[in-house]
């Protein structure tokens, strides 16, 4: 079997969806299919043969980083205290 990515066409699949995590169910299910319409997004769906195994999304946004952002990116620095 062959894997193939597809644009998301069909919004009948967000609504059927599920991936155990009630949260991330939702989102999925009403949020992700708005950002798409919206323009925010676009998602995609990861097919092995005629069956779906994956869903993902890529924003039309982007992070403006200045040197000492790519530099902390690079070390893993963090000014932020870590979370307890």
């Amino acid at each position: 079997m062959e894997l193939s990515i597809e644009v998301l066409k069909d919004r009948q699949f967000l609504h059927d969806f599920r991936c155990g995590v009630p949260a991330m169910d939702r989102f999925i299910q009403d949020g992700l299919y708005l950002s798409v319409l919206h323009h925010y997004c676009q998602a995609y769906i990861v097919k092995l043969g005629e069956e779906v195994i994956a869903l993902f999304a890529l924003s039309f946004d982007s992070l403006d980083l200045d040197e000492d952002d790519k530099n902390d990116l690079m070390t893993g620095i963090s000014v932020a205290d870590p979370p307890y």
